[in-house]
């Protein structure tokens, strides 16, 4: 994983130095080149492995480079502290539920119990790691099905329901009161992160500390729990939904909002554009 950011964070630095590749040479044949000096052979991994980390960096600047206009931008570095750190593998790494079979010599990837991985993959891999816990990502292609019913629905995001919506019959309140829950969760988060500060305690302000990520992680996983079987019943049971547009981050501001802290973080625990994403 290490290895695998330092030739992310080389291929960034090239691109924000605006630094001219030599004649004949390619990207990944100048880290390879870095690779081989003293104080970076810790860095030598796969030729793979390597490859992918330049093809995910270059990916980065040319969509970056399309979303500014060709304007002067700076790509943002993998730091060791980020909550996320992904690496990518291209379709013939895993085999037999490993990857890289031959260099792990037999040592299978270990899932938790009730979760089983496939032996082969056709399509390229991903190995996640967050706050803690490793994911593997194998993509699945799923024949698309549609909708029977002709029905229409049009949502109105809040704050006490997480989505009231109208479908010509009936009025719908989804998520009604389970703001609730997630608020206790929240008024418990608090409490940790402050006692965490006030501790003098190396040991418990880590404890607290850990013990606040796991609960930040468990309020995530309950809203977005939320938004797929909210989206699951939506585009099932209706042909056309209409959501509004939700500038949270415009209604929020310091300087212009009009509604109290309680029901900002209401609107930002809910994360509605996330759902408006997921339902697209």
């Amino acid at each position: 994983m290490a290895a695998y950011r330092w030739v992310y964070n080389q291929c960034v630095e090239f691109f924000n130095q605006q630094q001219v590749l030599p004649k004949g040479k390619s990207l990944d044949q100048i880290i390879q080149s870095r690779q081989s000096f003293r104080e970076n052979e810790w860095t030598k991994c796969l030729g793979k492995t390597r490859q992918e980390a330049v093809c995910e960096a270059e990916q980065a600047y040319k969509q970056a480079k399309a979303a500014n206009n060709t304007q002067n931008f700076q790509l943002r570095y993998r730091s060791c502290r980020n909550k996320s750190q992904v690496i990518q593998f291209k379709n013939d790494a895993y085999r037999d539920g490993t990857w890289f079979p031959k260099k792990v010599k037999g040592h299978l990837f270990c899932t938790a119990i009730g979760y089983q991985i496939p032996r082969n993959c056709d399509y390229g891999t991903e190995l996640v790691y967050q706050r803690g816990q490793w994911f593997a990502c194998f993509p699945q292609y799923i024949k698309p099905l549609t909708t029977d019913s002709d029905r229409v629905i049009a949502l109105d995001p809040g704050n006490r329901a997480f989505l009231t919506g109208y479908d010509g019959e009936n009025v719908l309140e989804i998520g009604k009161g389970d703001i609730g829950r997630i608020n206790r969760l929240c008024s418990h988060l608090d409490n940790l992160l402050s006692r965490a500060a006030l501790s003098k305690n190396k040991r418990q302000r880590y404890q607290m500390r850990k013990a606040a990520s796991q609960m930040r992680s468990r309020i995530q996983h309950l809203v977005k729990d939320l938004h797929s079987k909210v989206a699951s019943v939506l585009v099932n049971s209706y042909k056309l939904i209409f959501l509004p547009t939700y500038e949270t981050s415009k209604m929020v501001l310091k300087s212009s909002r009009k509604i109290n802290r309680k029901s900002v973080r209401n609107m930002l625990t809910w994360s509605h554009g996330k759902f408006a994403s997921h339902i697209e």
